[in-house]
């Protein structure tokens, strides 16, 4: 029937792309993004993936980069006038790599669940690694959401205790 045709070029498109995602990820020396167990993967977390590993979404991060790297220039007395825009230069990044981070999280949460013991390679050692680079690629989210958090207030504070700030 047409209805078992349709299913199976959808099975065959998403099997082709977790594939196309592994392969990716291979290519790039990035741990692997999604979970080794392909039935768990949903369509939102291949989506999601695929969203952050894009051109545009990584030009979007250097540029929230290059934001607070700008915002960071404006804070002293010769640009008195500039509240608005280093408030909306901060916000403009934290909310970038927020999305950034929460994006990762979505797409990683079944990765680092039920399925963290399954042998990618049945090499001891390989497997131990790939367990390593995971474990690092997860380490800079706390740090990071310091960072922010710090970011966030130091910039309020800026704008609050310029006496001559206009918005």
């Amino acid at each position: 029937t047409s209805g078992d045709i349709y299913s199976g070029r959808v099975k065959a498109y998403r099997s082709a792309m977790v594939a196309a995602t592994f392969l990716m990820d291979y290519e790039n020396a990035r741990s692997p993004s999604l979970s080794s167990n392909i039935e768990s993967i949903t369509s939102s977390q291949l989506h999601l993936c695929q969203l952050r590993h894009s051109n545009v979404w990584q030009a979007t991060i250097m540029l929230a980069a290059a934001a607070l790297f700008y915002a960071s220039c404006i804070e002293g007395d010769d640009f008195k006038h500039s509240g608005a825009l280093l408030a909306g230069l901060t916000a403009f990044s934290v909310i970038v790599f927020v999305c950034d981070m929460l994006i990762r999280y979505h797409y990683k949460k079944k990765t680092t669940g039920s399925d963290n013991n399954v042998q990618v390679s049945g090499d001891d050692a390989t497997d131990d690694l790939v367990k390593l680079r995971k474990t690092r690629a997860g380490m800079w989210m706390v740090p990071l959401s310091v960072l922010l958090s710090a970011l966030s207030l130091n910039t309020v504070f800026i704008i609050l205790r310029r006496e001559d700030t206009v918005f």
